[in-house]
């Protein structure tokens, strides 16, 4: 499991290096992408995930929408609808 896992990461870090073997800068954070704002939750994710650690297994995924519903409301809502 270890050793596909660091396949993984190589091949990652190769992917990010091609745009920079052919000349060319990949993007950076600080360019505008037009009119969508990209937010980034990781920390937020992270700090859930680590509190659902403590909890039973049957009572962790509750807890994680709970939690999440006061960062990011509505996104674990239904769908709607027609």
């Amino acid at each position: 499991m270890a050793d596909r896992i660091r396949s993984v990461l190589a091949a990652l870090c190769l992917c990010g290096l091609a745009p920079a073997a052919h000349g060319q800068a990949p993007p950076t954070a600080a360019e505008p992408i037009g009119p969508l704002t990209l937010v980034d939750y990781t920390d937020d994710f992270d700090r859930v995930w680590t509190e659902s650690q403590a909890l039973p297994e049957a009572g962790r995924a509750d807890h994680f929408q709970r939690r999440f519903a006061t960062i990011l409301p509505g996104f674990y809502d239904p769908a709607p609808s027609g």
